[in-house]
């Protein structure tokens, strides 16, 4: 890890604290489960970080808008990807324009239509495959250390 890359990652810690995520022992302060068992709980050094699933999108988000070279197009419509022997070169919109890029990122969700955008271009079709993992949600209920002063 870089110097560079140690500082980023902390300075989003420190934003992600400050906006409302939780930091405490992910072994001590968790109920763990084996088999059926609760695992014995006992302090611990690893230190996690506990946040909401939305607050995860924002931080993200607004880390990579800081970025000069990132830019977010909202309220726009893809029409395709555009290729130059093989690899994807940018996109174009659904009002013709076109974008070219290094790297496109489609953040569209299960209704992506990448897998028919990549066909369309010459890459093989997508095999789909479900993996049932057998995992059980888990959700925890902590109070903010300035709720309770």
């Amino acid at each position: 890890m870089t110097v560079a890359s140690a500082r980023a990652i902390f300075a989003i810690r420190s934003r992600t604290l400050r906006i409302g995520a939780l930091e405490g022992d992910i072994i001590y302060g968790s109920r763990w489960f084996f088999e059926g068992s609760c695992l014995a709980r006992r302090p611990s050094d690893l230190i996690c970080l506990r946040i909401s699933r939305p607050l995860l999108e924002v931080i993200i988000r607004q880390h990579l808008l800081s970025l000069a070279n990132v830019r977010a197009l909202e309220d726009c419509a893809v029409e395709s990807l555009l290729e130059n022997s093989g690899s994807v070169t940018g996109i174009r919109l659904g009002n013709g324009s076109v974008i070219e890029a290094d790297l496109v990122v489609d953040a569209s969700g299960r209704g992506s239509q990448s897998p028919q955008w990549l066909e369309a271009i010459g890459h093989p079709r997508i095999v789909m495959r479900v993996i049932k993992g057998n995992l059980l949600s888990a959700k925890a209920a902590q109070n903010s250390p300035t709720a309770s002063s």
